[in-house]
């Protein structure tokens, strides 16, 4: 099987151990299947021959070329007179030998896949023609292919190329595609390439991608999550309105929507019926019904969606060149049909994401607090600063590391909050203070640690993302016992000339 129409030779089957016998005699003839433009021809050269059966069976099993009944001219060779019928013929096609459609500069789109349909319904036509024998050539001697296995006149009998064969055309009963997803920024600024062989309404930019050559297996996406945002499923076009969410502001990340890098191009424009041939600058199809599902390649650059583990999105955890989106769907015939697109791949990363938080305390100094200053419900208050652009919620604990007592959540804080936060302290159990103890325990020194937590980061488009960011300060307190009296005698002394 070829792209440009040759022969598919049998002696590639035959030298694996697949053979036949030849039984009665008759006007066997071949028949040449030939695709339109796609390339496809098979020799077909059915003798009457019930091994032509099994060698068919066994082509068949070997996922080339094979058929399931075999034809015959003349029946008398079977023992059968005036006998008239049709006989059903069924071709197999491995797919993943085509070399793609003569009018695909690039070939990506179409090798090793089943031939685009230019028909508005989906289906396609198909050429068939009829050689008889007489227009079959051996090239071999006659002593030579009748002795050397596989080069017999059956198995290695070539057509003429000076002959005319009887021509027809059939119409298939399955429909094949005819438009494929081409990943695109929709916003166009992030299409950074030019493509050397896809041209969509005159605009041939296109995505980067991960292997740096022009293909449609691996384009690929960078988004800067300060400036972009995140990738989600949900986004532009995705609610009534069709607002578009990317674009980050502080405190809210922008959600870049999948439907942004949706776009589907018309292999043959169908739109005002059958195509004859395919446009080199194509169209888009606006009717077509998207999905998109994300995952995690196994391989960076190597989109695998039937083995590859699922990604659920939004997320910050992307890995690089190893996240993907899988754009699929399809598209509606003149019949009324759903057509599956041509599926492709979009990678993507994203890249600075925001900082975690910080906070402070107001001194790195010990502070000394009297006990008296934490008895009787008293409280002391230390006071810090903290930092959070994109705070959601955020919270601030507080431990005492003496004590081991904890005060959880004791200033919830959004990013227009004022940036300071004050900690109570006192001796005893209190619900807004932090317990340093009582007796022996109280005093001393305490390490306090403060403790600021971003649980999520929000989204523009009303998500929130899991974050989990936390940032620690630390401070010391000593507690000194001043319930006990001291009494202190002090003598002064002069000095007067040494004496």
């Amino acid at each position: 099987m070829t792209s440009s129409g040759s022969q598919l030779k049998p002696t590639a089957l035959a030298a694996n151990g697949v053979t036949t016998s030849t039984a009665g005699s008759g006007d066997p003839f071949g028949i040449v299947f030939g695709g339109n433009s796609y390339g496809f021809s098979i020799f077909y050269n059915p003798n009457a021959s019930p091994g032509l059966l099994n060698y068919g069976s066994a082509m068949q099993a070997q996922g080339d070329i094979g058929w399931s009944l075999a034809m015959v001219k003349n029946f008398s060779s079977l023992g059968f007179s005036n006998i008239q019928g049709t006989a059903n013929v069924n071709f197999y096609v491995d797919v993943a030998k085509y070399q793609g459609n003569v009018a695909d500069s690039s070939k990506q789109l179409t090798a090793g896949k089943l031939p685009p349909s230019p028909r508005a319904d989906g289906l396609f036509d198909m050429k068939i023609g009829i050689y008889g024998t007489n227009q079959l050539k051996d090239p071999f001697s006659s002593s030579a292919s009748r002795t050397t296995a596989g080069k017999t006149p059956l198995e290695y009998a070539l057509v003429d190329p000076a002959a005319t064969p009887l021509s027809s055309t059939i119409t298939t009963n399955m429909t094949s595609w005819n438009a494929y997803a081409s990943p695109w920024d929709t916003k166009k600024s992030l299409n950074a390439a030019t493509s050397a062989w896809e041209s969509v309404g005159g605009d041939k930019t296109r995505l980067n991608n991960v292997s740096l050559t022009d293909t449609l297996t691996d384009r690929t996406v960078t988004l800067n999550t300060l400036t972009d945002g995140v990738m989600v499923t949900k986004g532009k076009g995705t609610d009534a309105a069709g607002t578009d969410y990317s674009g980050t502001t502080a405190p809210t990340l922008g959600a870049v929507g999948t439907s942004r890098f949706a776009r589907v191009v018309n292999y043959f424009d169908t739109t005002k019926g059958d195509a004859t041939t395919a446009a080199i600058d194509k169209t888009t199809n606006t009717k077509a019904v998207l999905t998109t599902k994300a995952y995690t390649a196994a391989t960076a650059g190597k989109a695998a969606p039937s083995t590859d583990a699922t990604l659920t999105l939004p997320t910050l955890t992307t890995t690089a060149n190893k996240s993907y989106l899988c754009y699929m769907g399809t598209s509606a015939s003149s019949a009324g049909t759903a057509i599956p697109i041509l599926e492709a791949p979009l990678f993507f990363n994203q890249t600075n994401t925001p900082a975690a938080p910080t906070i402070n305390w107001n001194s790195d100094n010990v502070y000394y607090i009297k006990k008296s200053e934490l008895a009787s419900g008293k409280t002391v208050a230390l006071k810090g600063t903290w930092v959070d652009d994109y705070a959601n919620a955020d919270t601030i604990s507080a431990s005492d590391n003496k004590s081991g007592n904890t005060l959880n959540n004791f200033a919830k804080v959004e990013a227009t909050d004022s940036k300071t936060f004050s900690l109570n302290i006192n001796s005893g159990t209190s619900t807004s203070a932090l317990n340093l103890g009582t007796d022996s325990t109280l005093l001393g020194l305490h390490t306090i640690t403060a403790t600021i937590n971003r649980p999520t980061l929000k989204l523009a488009n009303g998500e929130t993302i899991t974050s989990n960011a936390a940032a620690k300060a630390t401070v010391n307190v000593y507690v000194v016992d001043d319930s006990v009296n001291y009494d202190v005698t002090a003598q002064k002394y002069i000095s007067n000339n040494g004496n």
